[in-house]
């Protein structure tokens, strides 16, 4: 089942990928979003876990609605895009709180996240504009999220957790490329937002796988 999940789920990737810098882009977009919804409802349902998925599905659709701010062009998108991703990641957090309690361990690395990010906004092309103050805030978030699902699969360390791990991890590096896509002057950020779309998508699609047994 894991593979016929991930090779329809592909397929949707590859289509939103072929989309890019078309007006379907954002319909492709979502599309995909909502494909990693339906894997977590349908792994949810059919494994039986179905207080886990109603614990893991706001944070999903917290990414959802973050995925269609970025895809739209309106003037304050990034940043309703950021604050949606900023709670959907607070979701996450509390969703992995139901298995293991927070550790005040687990913030050196947010707090780390803050201060590299801040030390990366010196480079000469780098450039968070108005941003600057809420890229930190999400520094922070997504980076606990990712502590948190580590801290988790390595106390209880099932098959589950190990997928929800990866996801977090690809999703943790989607964001690093997508901090430089975004606001470092750069001739490769085409291939920035692919490898974007690539490492964000599947992390959020073995987020969702993890639900099935």
């Amino acid at each position: 089942m894991i593979v016929m999940l991930f090779a329809v789920y592909s397929i949707f990737v590859i289509m939103m990928l072929l989309s890019i810098k078309k007006k379907s882009y954002i319909i492709f977009k979502t599309l995909n979003s909502l494909a990693f919804i339906a894997v977590a409802v349908y792994c949810g349902m059919t494994s039986d876990r179905v207080s886990m998925m109603v614990g893991l599905l706001p944070g999903l659709i917290g990414c959802l609605a973050g995925d269609f701010m970025l895809a739209t062009q309106y003037k304050k998108s990034f940043l309703y895009g950021l604050t949606c991703f900023l709670i959907a990641n607070l979701c996450f957090v509390i969703y992995f709180i139901n298995f293991q309690s927070l550790s005040i361990i687990e913030f050196i690395l947010p707090v780390a996240s803050i201060m590299i990010v801040i030390a990366l906004s010196y480079l000469p092309r780098m450039d968070y504009g108005v941003y600057d103050k809420a890229i930190l805030a999400y520094a922070f978030m997504i980076t606990l999220a990712m502590v948190r699902s580590v801290v988790v699969y390595l106390t209880l360390s099932t098959p589950m957790f190990l997928f929800s791990m990866v996801g977090f991890i690809l999703y943790f590096l989607s964001d690093i490329i997508l901090l430089f896509e975004k606001f470092f002057e750069c001739r490769l950020k085409d291939i920035l937002t692919v490898f974007n779309l690539i490492t964000y998508f599947y992390g959020l699609f073995f987020i969702a796988l993890s639900l099935v047994k």
